[in-house]
């Protein structure tokens, strides 16, 4: 929410400066400035911001973020407490690969999750925060805003769960890992499908 009141005030800026240039320039209603200026037949500032600054791109800078982070706490907490020790440790939850290599392959699909679930949360709350886009009215932005966010709630939860088939069976990563790779590429897929309707 904070972020759309600053992109709100950072295009009321632009605006006002395309505001002053045209004024400086010969006013709105001359014609000769028109022909002679070749700026006022490029794309103007503000529809350069929109490009720029935009739901998608902002939502997966934030996602790299978090993502990245969500990967150092998740991993290397794990690869510094068993970095000083000898041998390599096995679980019987994942016999076959060891125990580092098997949360390293979990950390990467939870980074691309976290991708994904930013991208689809700033999504989400644009339909909150604005009744443009898809949705002509208010009140279908607000559901339709609602659901996406609660549908990034659910589906968290959902990915979380799916890695406690480790704890459920002996190699249980041989369910889990393959459930958790398809859940990311179907999430990856989800969001660049809907990536041209986030402006």
């Amino acid at each position: 929410m904070l972020y759309h009141r600053v992109e709100l005030v950072i295009q009321k800026s632009i605006e006002h400066h395309e505001r002053m240039d045209s004024y400086n320039e010969g006013g709105e209603g001359s014609a000769q400035s028109t022909m002679d200026n070749p700026r006022r037949n490029e794309m103007s500032q503000t529809a350069r911001l929109r490009l720029e600054i935009n739901d998608f791109s902002c939502g997966l800078a934030a996602g790299l973020g978090y993502g990245g982070m969500h990967t150092i706490m998740l991993y290397g907490t794990l690869l510094a407490s068993e970095s000083d020790r000898w041998g390599t440790l096995y679980q019987t939850s994942c016999s076959f690969i060891p125990s580092l290599a098997n949360a390293a392959v979990i950390a990467v699909f939870f980074f691309f999750l976290d991708i994904a679930w930013m991208i689809l949360t700033f999504y989400g709350m644009r339909k909150l925060t604005s009744s443009s886009g898809f949705d002509q009215s208010s009140s279908g932005g607000v559901i339709r805003g609602t659901m996406v966010i609660i549908s990034v709630l659910l589906l968290h939860i959902a990915a979380s769960c799916v890695t406690l088939i480790n704890e459920l069976r002996d190699d249980g990563c041989k369910v889990s890992l393959p459930i958790l790779g398809v859940f990311a590429a179907a999430m990856i897929f989800l969001v660049f499908s809907l990536r041209y309707h986030m402006t």
